[in-house]
């Protein structure tokens, strides 16, 4: 059995900049990639470490960059290689997006990126209703 999650892993990593100049263009034209980007697997596996994966491994990445104006960001690249949507995918990438933001309080692009045949419902956004309460 191929271990995708692993190849897209080493693919992104050796492949950044090229990954983010294809998903990104437009943000990728202001990073500066002339210094080194870090990579932060292990404070995002502490960040998300809970049941959500449901013993899968997390094949995420956390990159930290610098803007060409000096500014530091934050690319979350949230990988998922399956032929098969999950019906909480929104819901956990929200679930990642907000914890951090909440770790870091820095700005976050976030990148998903699904395999499938099928394009799953409701993929583009996570909605939330709770009597007055709604995000989106």
């Amino acid at each position: 059995m191929t271990d995708y999650d692993t190849h897209w892993k080493e693919m992104n990593s050796h492949l950044f900049q090229d990954f983010i100049a294809f998903f990104l263009p437009e943000l990728s034209s202001l990073i500066d990639f002339s210094k080194p980007v870090v990579f932060l697997e292990q404070e995002l596996h502490k960040i998300v470490a809970d049941n959500t994966k449901k013993g899968k491994k997390i094949s995420d990445k956390l990159a930290k960059v610098f803007l060409k104006n000096g500014e530091e960001k934050r690319i979350l690249i949230h990988i998922e290689v399956q032929a098969s949507a999950e019906t909480d995918f929104p819901k956990r990438m929200f679930t990642y997006f907000y914890r951090i933001f909440d770790q870091y309080s820095k700005e976050i692009a976030a990148i998903a990126i699904y395999t499938g045949g099928k394009i799953p419902k409701n993929y583009q956004q996570y909605e939330y209703h709770f009597f007055q309460t709604i995000l989106t």
